[in-house]
């Protein structure tokens, strides 16, 4: 796959979703470095392409920088507010940083906005899950339950 990416940018050098496709392609080999180089220059070719700060956010996080890719998430959502896979991954990564009431207020805010949007790949279904299972009452447990005594 990555010969084929090549022999395309060869030919359209500044084609923003091959130049992310290809980022991905290394990064699924385990060459950051390459695929970050190639999602920097999709980048700099078009900042808008929500797709490319996605996938250089999970490069991020795979890497241990949970806080550079909650910025490119962040990127990714405000580029297109309704992507559903940036949503949940951006609350995702507030989540695993213990920030809870951030990644529900992401969510929630995403599907007020994304309500009548397509989401053919369900990620909205799972925003709803994470939702209701950060808000559940087992979830956030009173003081007096959530301490031991024992």
């Amino acid at each position: 796959a990555l010969k084929a990416y090549g022999k395309a940018l060869e030919l359209t050098p500044e084609d923003t979703a091959l130049l992310t496709e290809a980022g991905f392609a290394w990064q699924r080999i385990g060459r950051m470095d390459y695929a970050a180089e190639a999602y920097r220059t999709a980048i700099g070719v078009n900042p808008r392409f929500a797709r490319v700060h996605i996938y250089l956010g999970s490069l991020l996080w795979e890497t241990g920088r949970l806080d550079d890719a909650i910025v490119e998430y962040g990127r990714a959502l405000e580029s297109e507010p309704t992507s559903s896979l940036a949503a949940y991954n951006l609350g995702l990564a507030f989540e695993a940083k213990g920030l809870r009431e951030e990644a529900v207020k992401v969510w929630r805010s995403f599907l007020e906005k994304a309500e009548s949007a397509r989401d053919p790949d369900g990620w909205g279904l799972k925003i709803r899950d994470a939702v209701a299972r950060l808000t559940a009452p087992a979830a956030n447990p009173p003081l007096a339950e959530s301490v031991s005594t024992k």
